[in-house]
């Protein structure tokens, strides 16, 4: 598999896959990857999280660390069960990268998403 950033790619006018990221909020992205599955995912945010990670950048002269950390959901089409919105998904991985951060930061969570028979009912 060959890596590439999204701008490049965009920018070149190739665009063969369907995958996308934007900023999501000022500290966030989101990257939609509907056509790899949830140990792809993984494995996506975890090259990235060691690129990020490894790199140091100056700020007046005085070195600085990024860290980044990751909430990886997804979902099987054939699972039954398991109510896939899109806001489910954005809860599922909103819930994985608090709990990365939680963890200590500069970390990947992840886990699908849950049958409808786990979630927390709503109260009225």
């Amino acid at each position: 598999m060959r890596q590439r950033s999204c701008t490049d790619s965009k920018k070149n006018g190739d665009t063969p896959f369907s995958d996308e990221a934007a900023r999501w909020t000022a500290t966030a992205f989101l990257v939609v990857l509907p056509e790899t599955g949830q140990k792809g995912a993984m494995v996506l945010a975890e090259r990235i999280r060691t690129t990020v990670s490894g790199r140091v950048t100056r700020t007046d002269g005085h070195p600085i660390s990024i860290t980044a950390g990751f909430g990886v959901t997804g979902f099987s089409p054939q699972a039954d069960g398991i109510a896939v919105t899109p806001a489910s998904l954005l809860r599922q991985a909103d819930i994985l990268l608090y709990e990365a951060k939680a963890g200590g930061r500069n970390r990947v969570k992840g886990r699908p998403l849950p049958p409808l028979s786990h979630l927390p009912v709503p109260h009225p």
